[in-house]
């Protein structure tokens, strides 16, 4: 996480994450129950880079997963027909492309991972502390 968010500074030249996007930056600090915006974790595009993959797609690839709580939940952020996660994934997209000033692909998993907000472990991994 740290050297994630080192690096992010660095390529934005920002002070604090998110200081360009008060919005977002609210969402993060209130932790909105249905979704964790900062679950934006690259855990394929890492993979795939340990494993030497270093094509030019890879190198603007990002993975991210939404993390929920129920299943309902899950319902509510993918939406009818997967509208809402498309309208999700498009916004995250733009945001991104903006602050790296470069095209990236989006991937964008909903995952169910029951009581994680409660979860010491769990929020240690999402980077929260």
């Amino acid at each position: 996480y740290e050297s994630t968010r080192r690096a992010v500074l660095a390529v934005t030249g920002q002070k604090v994450l998110l200081e360009t996007n008060p919005v977002l930056s609210r969402s993060i600090r209130v932790r909105n129950p249905y979704v964790d915006p900062m679950s934006l974790i690259q855990v394929e595009l890492l993979r795939r880079k340990r494993a030497g993959d270093t094509t030019d797609a890879l190198q603007r690839a990002i993975a991210a997963t939404i993390n929920v709580e129920r299943d309902s939940q899950k319902g509510i952020i993918i939406g009818r027909r997967g509208e809402m996660l498309k309208k999700v994934g498009m916004q995250s997209r733009q945001e991104i492309e903006r602050l790296l000033d470069t095209k990236v692909f989006l991937e964008l998993f909903v995952r169910v991972r029951k009581d994680w907000s409660e979860s010491p472990r769990m929020l240690k991994e999402f980077g929260y502390e």
